[in-house]
């Protein structure tokens, strides 16, 4: 897992490293909106935003932004009138992704990841619907379904990890009502994983729940043990 998961630490919330007191703090560039590692978009109204599926323009103000803003999605004539922002290295970007899902994938899914490997995705769970019951865990919070193929056959470790004070649990299913394992964080409460087999070119639904009222950050991530 990347070092921005340790790095959050206290009640002050993911987004502690751009905030500042005051009507609320100002970005002159998309550099100055980075929390924890994670890169985000320094919109032309000088208010920075981070990726979020649950928007229509794939964006939300942080919350540090002022009152009015404040986690509140960007609008898209907002967003698309040329901030160069991105997101973080090796996750995946919702601007490609999450906004359309491939013909063959269940109606269930909100991110279609083909078949990477590694940290595929960091997100938050604001905004997010509650769409799953994973078996393991009494999660009734907010989840993201995600489409994903296997590159080659072998067993893959399936990993979310939740920023301080976001517990996660994992599911993996064959369709959208029909879970094939569950794993809920034992040690790391904010972290949850799980392992299973796969043949190549097999998909599956990965989800990523978190308990009612969660709305932080997540990683989730995909490897290969054995083949």
């Amino acid at each position: 897992m990347r070092s921005w998961l340790l790095a959050v630490a206290g009640l002050s919330g993911l987004f502690a490293a751009c905030a500042s007191e005051g009507d609320g703090f100002e970005c002159a560039g998309d550099d100055a909106c980075v929390a924890g590692g994670i890169e985000g978009v320094c919109q032309p109204n000088n208010y920075c935003s981070f990726p979020d599926p649950g928007c229509d323009s794939q964006q939300r103000y942080a919350e540090h932004a002022p009152a009015g803003f404040a986690e509140e999605c960007v609008p898209t004539d907002v967003a698309s009138s040329g901030s160069s922002g991105g997101t973080s290295a090796g996750s995946t970007s919702d601007t490609t992704q999450g906004t359309t899902t491939p013909p063959d994938a269940p109606a269930c899914i909100d991110v279609e990841l083909g078949s990477e490997l590694g940290s595929v995705d960091v997100r938050t769970l604001a905004g997010r619907g509650d769409e799953f019951s994973p078996s393991c865990a009494s999660n009734t919070g907010p989840d993201v379904a995600y489409w994903w193929t296997a590159p080659v056959p072998g067993e893959y470790d399936f990993t979310a990890t939740g920023a301080m004070f976001t517990s996660v649990t994992i599911q993996i299913l064959d369709a959208c009502d029909s879970e094939l394992r569950c794993g809920e964080g034992l040690v790391n409460l904010w972290s949850a994983s799980l392992r299973h087999s796969l043949e190549q070119g097999e998909s599956v639904i990965i989800v990523v729940d978190g308990d009612d009222g969660d709305d932080g950050m997540y990683e989730l991530s995909v490897a290969l043990v054995t083949e």
